[in-house]
């Protein structure tokens, strides 16, 4: 039973912030606090000096909200700074703020990319790509799921091919499903991006 005044999911909230030593998988819904607890818990490795800036990667779905992610983390290490005593403690909070603008915190796909780039040859891709705009990720999105699609007909699952076997009772309804599939994806990536836009 929680305190008066103490959230139902602190014990849960510390751990987050307090056990660094633990593998975490935190699910939450938009508005919790779950990047509020990312933030505390990078806070923390910095004060015990379990790591630095260069030991941490903060990955998140949109280019907004890791901007947000860095100046919260900004204001969490300032306030943590201010807080210590002179000291180790202090000393290694004044060099992550020092280090901030070098801090690998920005998107899943800027990560992958600077992935990629340290490594082309082994990837397989031309060291100079580049991240593809909204157009025209949505374009190379729409291409890849015809392919995918023509791919998966050509060698259908067993219930698929029982439902092309009785394609006549079915021709209006599959080609109402088949047209709405690529919106469906398109609806499912906004949804995603809407909720990262909350964290």
């Amino acid at each position: 039973m929680s305190r008066p005044g103490r959230p139902a999911d602190q014990d849960a909230r510390d751990a987050i912030r307090d056990d660094l030593d633990e593998t975490l998988f935190v699910e939450a819904a938009a508005g919790t606090g779950k990047t509020t607890a990312l933030v505390g818990r990078i806070v923390e490795v910095l004060r015990r000096g379990r790591g630095t800036l260069n030991d941490i990667v903060a990955v998140t779905f949109t280019e907004k909200a890791a901007g947000e992610m860095k100046l919260r983390l900004r204001g969490e290490i300032e306030t943590a700074r201010a807080k210590a005593a002179p000291g180790p403690i202090r000393d290694r909070l004044a060099h992550a703020l020092a280090q901030l603008e070098l801090a690998h915190i920005g998107t899943i796909h800027g990560f992958c990319a600077d992935l990629l780039r340290e490594r082309p040859v082994e990837a397989g891709v031309d060291p100079a790509f580049r991240v593809a705009a909204d157009d025209e990720a949505g374009r190379l999105r729409d291409v890849a799921f015809e392919r995918w699609f023509r791919d998966a007909l050509a060698d259908p699952p067993p219930g698929v091919r029982r439902a092309l076997r009785r394609w006549d009772a079915l021709n209006d309804r599959v080609e109402q499903f088949v047209d709405a599939l690529p919106r469906l994806g398109r609806d499912v990536e906004n949804l995603v991006a809407s909720e990262a836009n909350h964290i």
